[in-house]
């Protein structure tokens, strides 16, 4: 069995079957898409309400401030000038993926340079965004598994 190294956030000690947390997807290509425009919108559009609507339903499960998070980024998925953003790459001949991934990043540098609160959301438009190429991928959202049974965690960076 190989020996995991790192910093436990919890006390004391955890046994357990182990689940790790998936890697982040990588960038997709800065390339042409295949599609046409209004195809790549259609992908876009149901890939980013797809993901949304699932935000807001964790979120109901949840409850508390947790909702508030997980409703806060279903509202960033859906913001109108990331739609935009959006479009206006997948009108450049984009694909779905890579448009979604240079939008939010494009936001994403916005906030971080803002700073405060504003700036701490930004890792918030990497989860969408990130939600969103998985859906469009035909690839399961990242974030932490849910194998049905206790597990420890092992993962790189919980964010």
């Amino acid at each position: 069995m190989p020996e995991l190294r790192g910093v436990g956030i919890g006390l004391g000690v955890a046994q357990g079957p182990v689940a790790r947390m998936a890697e982040p997807l990588p960038p997709p290509p800065d390339e042409q898409s295949t599609r046409s425009v209004e195809e790549e919108t259609a992908r876009v559009r149901e890939a980013v309400s797809a993901v949304a609507r699932e935000l807001e339903e964790r979120g109901e499960k949840a409850g508390g401030k947790a909702r508030d998070v997980l409703e806060a980024q279903a509202m960033m998925a859906e913001d109108p000038t990331l739609e935009q953003e959006v479009d206006d790459r997948i009108a450049k001949g984009k694909t779905g993926e890579f448009a979604v991934y240079d939008a939010f990043a494009s936001f994403r540098e916005q906030l971080t340079a803002l700073g405060g609160y504003l700036g701490e959301r930004a890792a918030d438009l990497d989860d969408v965004a990130q939600r969103v190429i998985a859906r469009l991928r035909g690839l399961p959202a990242p974030g932490v598994p849910d194998p049905g049974h206790p597990f420890v965690l092992v993962a790189k960076d919980l964010a």
